[in-house]
């Protein structure tokens, strides 16, 4: 592996192949040098141009656009947003890896920028584990599914990776995780293959045309990863065991009663939610901390006394014929906007760095809208090329293995056709239907706050008297100020009467 940066590189990505830190670039997660606070400091972080990538069975075409996040107690906060972009992971041709990390707490962003730096050297150190002697015979091979030979050993070592990934961000004496940390998406390409791994609320959707449908600019959305909060059912379930509170603030505070169930979406307490912006949050049994929105995390170490974990989930998925786009984002991108608004403002454009552009201002006006806060925004946009006379049948099914000899079937697959979007529907119903709602509404925070605003408007209003700004005019002075009105073209049709 080299640590030559891709020609896209910028402030808040990983573009190389990973390398080891130096003690200065330890030292600059805690703000080290007046170059890294440059770059936090920027609003926007967003790659030159599109970049191209071909895996052999597809070309990838790529951007990214991240926008800062504003909070008026504290304007210049740092972006707590970062994304990974690395072709030919792993070293191989037929590989690539993307993902967007978003951080929170006060080293939200410290714990974002070192896992963005370190997973990808985890996942890799766990392929080589997981793989141990096969590794050897991978590599020698020029012929054959490539790592898609060894799918288990790749879903292993994706997990393994993240969970190495936490430890050695908790080992880190120079980033505070008890109450900080990160979650992240993974979208790791094998040739035409789809791993996807996540911890938390940062998503993946992917978007295919619709064969019944004549409009062939029309996609449809559909989740690549499920968001792991308290609005899922297992995942609920799964902390309360461990000793958490599930509450929202407004419980917390004693203003809202105490509802059971929240990944009921006709729940009175969702409903409330989808209006207020007061979602569901782990407690302690004996405090109010760590007031933590997602089940599973990098960092936030006492939460991981709670049951949350650094232990992804990862789904596979074939690319076929039918898919064009896959969106990666932080939830500063879905909190108001849904899957399918997403992806009909994606499909309207030929180029993914106009496509992030596009709907990272729709998201940002949003929360410009109806809250006080504004979250950092961050979009990873592929599309998907060359698939267009895909076969239905698993991808590798026409090759040969590493011996030359045909195969029918992957290492691991249980059918011979690929497992498209499509196909997942069913089994992923639950997981699928128990995300946070989208929000529509003002918050109740930026509503009070508002009225506050009117309120002192009105007062100030109510005190100006206008004949204290009078003053008083020369003949000649209003002749010429008549004459003015007139020749206006809003008051060119009156006269002097």
């Amino acid at each position: 592996m080299g640590t030559k940066s891709s020609k896209v590189a910028e402030e808040n990505v990983l573009v190389r192949q990973p390398s080891a830190l130096n003690d200065d670039d330890e030292a600059s997660y805690n703000s080290g040098g007046a170059s890294e606070m440059m770059r936090q400091m920027r609003r926007i972080n967003t790659s030159k141009a599109s970049a191209t990538y071909s895996t052999g069975a597809v070309e990838l075409v790529y951007a990214f656009l991240s926008q800062r996040g504003f909070d008026p107690d504290e304007p210049e906060k740092k972006n707590g947003d970062n994304y990974i972009l690395i072709p030919k992971f792993y070293g191989r041709s037929e590989c690539a890896l993307f993902s967007v990390i978003k951080g929170h707490g006060a080293d939200g962003p410290a714990c974002s920028m070192f896992c963005r730096d370190h997973l990808p050297k985890c996942i890799e150190k766990a392929l080589d584990k997981t793989l141990g002697k096969k590794k050897k015979d991978l590599m020698a091979s020029t012929v054959g599914g490539g790592l898609n030979e060894y799918e288990g050993d790749v879903v292993r070592a994706l997990k393994a990776g993240f969970e190495d990934t936490n430890r050695v961000l908790h080992k880190n004496k120079k980033i505070n995780d008890e109450m900080s940390g990160c979650t992240c998406v993974v979208v790791l390409v094998v040739a035409e293959t789809l791993y996807i791994a996540n911890v938390g609320d940062s998503r993946a959707i992917i978007g295919y045309h619709d064969s019944e449908n004549t409009d062939l600019n029309k996609c449809v959305a559909a989740p690549l990863s499920y968001d792991q909060t308290p609005y899922r059912t297992d995942e609920r379930q799964r902390v309360i065991a461990r000793g958490a509170r599930v509450l929202n603030l407004g419980q917390i505070e004693g203003a809202t009663p105490v509802y059971g169930d929240w990944g009921e979406s006709d729940h009175p307490a969702a409903l409330a939610i989808e209006e207020d912006g007061d979602p569901p949050r782990i407690w302690a049994k004996a405090g109010n901390y760590p007031g933590l929105m997602c089940t599973r995390s990098f960092g936030d170490f006492e939460a991981k006394k709670l049951g949350v974990c650094a232990e992804p989930e990862v789904d596979v998925r074939d690319i076929t014929s039918d898919d064009r786009y896959i969106c990666l984002g932080s939830d500063g991108i879905f909190e108001f906007l849904t899957n399918q608004a997403i992806m009909d403002t994606v499909s309207r454009h030929t180029d993914p760095q106009e496509a992030c552009k596009v709907v990272v201002q729709e998201a940002y006006q949003a929360w410009l809208d109806l809250e006080v806060n504004i979250e950092d925004i961050t979009m990873l946009g592929i599309f998907i090329k060359g698939n267009e006379a895909m076969s239905d049948e698993a991808p590798g099914s026409a090759l040969a293995d590493s011996n030359g000899n045909a195969r029918a079937v992957l290492s691991g697959r249980t059918s011979a056709h690929k497992r498209s979007i499509h196909d997942v529907a069913a089994e992923d119903s639950r997981r699928g239907s128990q995300v946070r709602p989208v929000r529509r509404t003002v918050s109740t925070k930026a509503a009070e706050r508002g009225m506050v605003m009117q309120k002192n408007d009105d007062e100030e209003t109510r005190n100006i008297r206008v004949d204290d700004f009078f003053v008083d005019k020369t003949e000649e002075e209003t002749k010429q100020i008549a004459r003015s009105i007139v020749g206006t073209f809003i008051f060119s049709h009156t006269n002097e009467s």
